[in-house]
């Protein structure tokens, strides 16, 4: 039983990581309203030697009808992102997220996620977005 439990649960994690890219899309009374896509949610930065910086992005663009607004980012303090904060995501444009890690203070293997959740209310659930990407590396000495 709990072998079953292993294969599904890494089933779930690997479906869920492989994400190339993610898209919402949420229609009130026949518009678009908000909508959104990244270009990946996932990030695999490989082997990282012990006190090495890497550098990369997300991009998010605004596919929908009205603004984006970002409420907030948390993170870990090894990882450091730049974007352009109170500044609204008009339609059809994008917003570039500079993410630097820093694994002076890493010594295994880790998956380290950037929750953002944002303004714009989802009116399926009546609840903000929230959303996650996520950065997996190796230390090496």
């Amino acid at each position: 039983m709990k072998f079953i439990y292993l294969v599904l649960s890494l089933f779930l994690v690997l479906n869920i990581h492989g994400q190339k890219g993610i898209d919402y899309e949420v229609e009130q009374n026949g518009k678009t309203g908000t909508k959104f896509e990244f270009d990946k949610t996932y990030v695999e930065l490989g082997n990282v030697k012990k006190g090495e910086k890497r550098s990369f992005k997300y991009i998010l663009k605004n596919t929908g009808t009205e603004d984006i607004n970002i409420d907030y980012l948390s993170y870990c303090d090894c990882t450091e992102v730049e974007y352009e904060e109170n500044k609204p995501i008009k339609p059809g444009k994008t917003m570039v997220f500079n993410v630097v890690f820093d694994s002076k203070d890493k010594n295994e293997e880790e998956t380290i996620s950037i929750e953002m959740e944002l303004k714009n209310i989802n009116p399926k659930d009546k609840l903000p977005f929230y959303l996650t990407l996520d950065y997996h590396f190796k230390i090496v000495k």
